[in-house]
């Protein structure tokens, strides 16, 4: 069964969505002519990391996976995404790379590679925020009805809160 979940769970499901936008998104422009993050390895790594983290965040909704584990490989996915971008985004920078072989008056950073990469920073502070809250209260992710869920040692399990 699916269960509403509270704004911690929906702010990492929002920055897989936002990143997946953004590598489908243009991520440079030279001459006038928009490259799409897709068309780079770096954008096709963006890409999988959302959909790998929109995988997790379904498994974890369905009481498949464990929260500690969902925060920790969206964290880690969303830390790498976030220097692939970084990366990218130098290339296509004044003084970068591909400035020097188009020229710098050629060469425009665009909308998808901000997006992603703004994303990609929000996911892992999506996720460091769950760290904090996993080590302070004991439970990561609640529902709106107020249940934990949390994996117990033995296996996935959702329980019950006391309140």
């Amino acid at each position: 069964m699916v269960l509403r979940r509270t704004g911690l769970f929906w702010w990492m499901a929002a920055s897989a969505v936002l990143m997946l936008v953004g590598a489908l998104g243009p991520w440079a422009s030279v001459f006038g002519l928009s490259l799409s993050g897709i068309e780079s390895d770096a954008g096709g790594f963006v890409l999988l990391a959302a959909v790998v983290v929109g995988v997790l965040i379904g498994l974890f909704d369905r009481g498949r996976l464990a929260s500690r584990k969902l925060v920790i490989a969206s964290g880690l996915l969303g830390l790498v995404s976030f220097a692939v971008t970084t990366i990218a985004g130098a290339h296509f920078l004044p003084g970068g790379s591909a400035s020097e072989l188009f020229g710098e008056e050629a060469l425009g950073v665009e909308w998808g590679l901000v997006l992603a990469w703004l994303a990609s920073a929000s996911l892992v502070g999506a996720a460091l925020v769950a760290f904090r809250r996993k080590q302070g209260e004991g439970h990561v992710l609640r529902t709106s009805e107020g249940e934990a869920t949390e994996a117990s040692r033995e296996g996935t399990s959702t329980t019950e809160s006391s309140q």
